[in-house]
């Protein structure tokens, strides 16, 4: 068997010698710390009917290395993916609110995009990302915590010009290239 895929009423995740696993679609919420510490994980396919991912359920999956989130998710709860080793996060505009600590400790984390719509990003959401170099926030964000990017010294924040993200940016020291 190369790929785990999870049928609906599936109560327990099995192993993929590969590391693919596929949830199908009618799922809509994967609970908390369902993949704590998973390190077979390393690319997970989502399905368009999810809208939660609770708090915890891919931390310290330190093999995940992408994802690619549904257009209609609406909830990624704290530490939901802290620890991963992803390279790049394109976060749709239908998730109002980064969380805390979402992304946080994710050492190859380099790129993110926040897509128009997210509006507020949380303590600690990407702190401890060395390697996150390139944040692009849109206008519609009009909160920034003040340690959401705490020890991540090469960031560059991508924003409108006037916009929240971009004062922010200049506040604190962040380098930033308004677009």
């Amino acid at each position: 068997m190369k790929d785990v895929v999870l049928r609906q009423g599936v109560m327990h995740v099995g192993y993929s010698p590969d590391g693919n696993y596929t949830i199908p679609d009618g799922f809509t919420c994967i609970v908390s710390n369902c993949f704590l510490g998973r390190q077979d994980i390393k690319s997970i396919t989502l399905p368009s009917s999810l809208r939660v991912i609770g708090n915890g359920a891919f931390s310290c999956c330190e093999n995940l290395e992408e994802i690619e989130f549904p257009p209609n998710i609406q909830v990624i709860e704290g530490e939901a993916f802290s620890g991963n080793r992803f390279t790049k996060v394109s976060i749709p505009g239908s998730v109002r609110n980064i969380s805390y600590w979402s992304f946080s400790g994710s050492p190859t984390l380099e790129r993110v995009v926040l897509e128009d719509g997210v509006e507020s990003i949380d303590i600690q959401a990407f702190a401890k990302c060395p390697n996150l170099n390139e944040v692009r926030i849109p206008a519609s964000a009009h909160y920034i915590a003040e340690n959401a990017f705490e020890s991540c010294p090469h960031l560059v924040i991508f924003a409108p010009a006037d916009s929240y993200a971009a004062n922010f940016a200049r506040q604190h020291d962040i380098s930033t290239t308004e677009r």
